[in-house]
């Protein structure tokens, strides 16, 4: 997953966005001087339309809790990033190789994300991944890293928005820090020691944003603007969020 539904998504919005049939085309994938692949990629949305929709891999262990994007372990952030390549690849050439994606979400839904008090409230836990080999899910207190949360809970969105929110309200509740000057930031939890999470509060922010909970995005941005180092140099924008680096990430 982390080849094809990484670079399918990447490809699929450059088509979407510059109009241009470039990767309609095969493209060399280079590994070695004797490992090579070609690919287009809708050959690359076939691959993963057959393997999502597979009883189970080539060594007999069952697909339905989706595709490894390392050996036996399903990242949910991971898949859902498949699951949106194919969502626009089927907006631009009018296929439908998503469907095989929500059969993965109907079960994730059951056995990724849990402890809700009734059906429509907010998540207790997420998982961060599921090895289907052993089997084993990796969700207790220490397992719970709200980038997971967060960035799960964007990638969803498109395809199930009551799932979405969920996740989203759930880490709000769990990871979200209020301070009293009306700012917020995102920390990890005290199983994982605290402290804040970068990762997780950029995240956060887009969540906000997207899903148009303003006052949050309003508090999130002011402990950014405050503490995160905002730059403006060179006729370009980041923050530095207090790494110090030479090339900034952000």
């Amino acid at each position: 997953m982390m080849g094809k539904g990484y670079l399918l998504n990447i490809i699929a919005l450059y088509e979407f966005v510059c109009g241009s049939g470039k990767y309609d085309e095969p493209i060399e994938l280079v590994y070695d001087d004797k490992i090579r692949f070609k690919y287009t990629q809708l050959q690359m949305a076939k691959v993963l339309y057959d393997q999502f929709t597979a009883p189970v891999d080539e060594g007999g262990s069952d697909l339905t809790p989706g595709i490894d994007c390392e050996v036996g372990k399903v990242f949910p952030w991971c898949v859902s990033v498949g699951g949106l390549g194919m969502k626009m690849i089927d907006k631009i050439h009018n296929t439908s190789y998503q469907t095989s994606y929500y059969r993965w979400l109907d079960w994730a839904k059951q056995n990724l994300v849990g402890g809700a008090k009734g059906s429509d409230g907010p998540y207790e836990w997420a998982s961060i991944y599921y090895d289907r080999d052993i089997p084993y899910n990796m969700n207790g207190p220490k397992h719970q890293i709200p980038g997971n949360w967060f960035c799960c809970a964007y990638q969803y969105w498109p395809d199930d928005q009551n799932l979405a929110r969920r996740l989203y309200a759930g880490a709000k509740k769990k990871f979200m820090v209020k301070e009293p000057d009306g700012s917020a930031h995102i920390n990890f939890p005290p199983e994982l020691g605290g402290g804040e999470d970068l990762v997780g509060f950029g995240a956060a922010a887009a969540c906000a944003w997207e899903f148009g909970d303003f006052d949050t995005h309003a508090q999130l941005m002011t402990w950014a603007n405050t503490r995160y180092q905002p730059t403006a140099k060179e006729g370009e924008f980041y923050y530095q969020f207090g790494l110090d680096e030479p090339w900034p990430r952000g």
